[in-house]
């Protein structure tokens, strides 16, 4: 009895001296990578950095957290932010946000608002496998605003550096817009290297594989489906084809809600209520809309210059 319990006392001696030493080691890491950072001309600041968890996690916890990228202009701060993983397992990694961050960027300030808000990341040899994000509730304010509840999203890497990419919410709202509609996103992405944590030079698109993008709102619903290329400069040659149930009334909601101009609503308007006239669903719309060097095209509505897919 007496070898058994010297037995076990060496064993927590020994554990304890583990876990102390992955403490030191997470805690040098996130402080060698602040200072490269800083090295690189970032800005990392925090009021606070413990490590705690003991026997088996190593929880990281920072308060008063700010990010920012001078050069790109952008800037993310927040009361607190929480990493946890276990002792044994270093490539996975859970973390948690605090209900209210901010964002800011070229375009303005963004502030998120959330209940529930974690995310998850599984790494190995540096290369990210798989991620997850999920919350209950997260709403972003200002230049881009959305409302979402019951939101999970995934990130799963598949051959090469092509990754699956899917999207959810019970409920997905624009500003003015009730929140009562549905949103699923589900494709296939292709970059020019593998993501990895904490990489200077970010991968960039080459190729979209659109399986299904889907919006639903009462009797109203929007679907894309389609593929495109993406030039080094994030423009896209592609076609994707648009379905709209009540486009009518999709197309009023978005004018309402400022994502499309009144003036351009009222051209668009007018050209697909021409391009429908003569089918047998003139509330259905189900076009091609093609995408040439950057250049869209609804049917054969020019709508001018797409969105560019860098980050």
């Amino acid at each position: 009895m007496k070898h058994l319990a010297i037995a076990v006392i060496a064993a927590a001696l020994l554990w304890s001296g583990v876990w102390v030493w992955a403490a030191m080691a997470e805690r040098r890491a996130v402080t060698d990578w602040a200072e490269a950072r800083r090295t690189a001309g970032a800005e990392v600041s925090y009021a606070d950095l413990s490590v705690r968890g003991f026997p088996n996690r190593i929880d990281t916890s920072f308060t008063d957290l700010r990010l920012a990228d001078p050069q790109a202009g952008y800037v993310w701060q927040a009361p607190f932010f929480q990493s946890f993983r276990m002792v044994y397992n270093a490539g996975h990694r859970i973390f948690a946000f605090a209900p209210d961050q901010t964002v800011t960027g070229p375009e303005g300030e963004t502030t998120i608002t959330s209940d529930g808000l974690r995310a998850s990341l599984v790494q190995e040899e540096g290369e990210v496998l798989r991620a997850n994000l999920e919350a209950r509730v997260l709403n972003l304010g200002g230049a881009h605003r959305l409302a979402l509840a019951g939101m999970t999203a995934a990130l799963v890497r598949q051959q090469g550096t092509a990754y699956h990419l899917g999207l959810a919410a019970d409920a997905a709202a624009l500003p003015e817009a009730a929140l009562t509609g549905a949103l699923r996103l589900d494709g296939v992405v292709t970059l020019d290297a593998a993501l990895a944590p904490g990489l200077a030079e970010r991968p960039q698109l080459t190729h979209v594989d659109l399986r299904l993008a889907e919006y639903t709102l009462g009797d109203m619903a929007l679907r894309l489906t389609g593929a495109a290329e993406v030039d080094a400069e994030g423009r896209m040659d592609g076609q994707v084809t648009v379905r709209a149930d009540n486009w009518r009334a999709l197309l009023a909601l978005a004018r309402d809600s400022g994502q499309i101009p009144a003036a351009m609503a009222e051209v668009l308007e007018e050209a697909l209520t021409l391009a429908t006239s003569f089918t047998a669903t003139p509330d259905r719309l189900d076009l091609p809309l093609t995408l040439d060097r950057g250049m869209a095209r609804l049917g054969p509505i020019p709508l001018g210059e797409a969105p560019r897919l860098r980050f």
